[in-house]
């Protein structure tokens, strides 16, 4: 009886990450790129070629910033203890930066409660993906928020520069081709970006190992003294007596 009661939890929680890991797989760098570049296209389509380049330096701008806040602190520990923030999450950033962007081309040419209703859809799956990462347990709500302001401030900057080419509209067909990279989020493996930051945070910073949150946690208890600070004397070479020489001192002390 217990052994069913263990194999239906099991089963229920595997449902349960499978679920939320492939709600989080949206905002996965091998979907989101394709579908930021698929934005540029369509503007390129257009020969909307300003539009273009105000979107890729917008959303490259956002993206910078996520990189070099976790560079930050893997590299030399910048962060806020308090807030348990260690860097913008990267999935909410751009999802929040993507969706409502293609919401928003999706239903331009509409009556504007279309338009809301649109925007509202997808900055909830946006809002989703961010809430996914928190219920995976990889990143804290300080980090999800951040994130999720960030590509916020991304889409509402760039939809208020779109709403002054009003001669630029899209078939739903073409938005679909954009789309297509959605796709394939059920089957994606998770980018190993955390992997090429850590690579580079160490190559940048010059250290052996990266800053994570256990150093805070060590950090604080050792400044609350509940850690010995153990020193350990470096092995010299130079300091070590000869062997040649420790045999006669000890048979002399008999």
């Amino acid at each position: 009886m217990a052994f069913s009661h263990n194999c239906e939890g099991f089963l229920i929680l595997s449902i349960y990450m499978i679920y939320w890991t492939t709600i989080s797989n949206l905002g996965d760098i091998a979907a989101t790129a394709p579908l930021a570049v698929g934005i540029a296209i369509l503007f390129i389509v257009r020969r909307a070629w300003q539009l273009a380049m105000l979107w890729a330096i917008l959303f490259v701008f956002g993206l910078g910033l996520v990189v070099v806040s976790k560079i930050a602190f893997v590299g030399w520990g910048i962060g806020h203890q308090a807030l348990d923030f260690t860097g913008f999450s990267g999935h909410a950033m751009r999802a929040m930066a993507i969706f409502p962007v293609l919401g928003y081309l999706a239903a331009k040419k509409n009556h504007f409660s279309t338009q809301i209703t649109s925007l509202v859809i997808c900055t909830t799956v946006g809002t989703i993906v961010g809430i996914s990462r928190l219920l995976l347990h990889v990143h804290s709500w300080s980090e999800v928020i951040a994130g999720w302001i960030l590509g916020a401030a991304v889409s509402v900057c760039f939809i208020f520069l779109l709403r002054n080419w009003n001669n630029i509209s899209f078939y739903p067909p073409l938005i679909m081709v954009a789309l297509m990279p959605l796709v394939i989020t059920p089957y994606l493996k998770p980018t190993p970006t955390q992997h090429w930051i850590i690579n580079l945070s160490l190559y940048l910073s010059g250290h052996d190992q990266p800053f994570t949150r256990d150093d805070w946690t060590h950090s604080a208890l050792r400044q609350a003294g509940d850690v010995p600070t153990i020193q350990v004397k470096a092995y010299s070479p130079s300091s070590q007596v000869p062997l040649s020489k420790k045999i006669p001192a000890i048979l002399s002390r008999k």
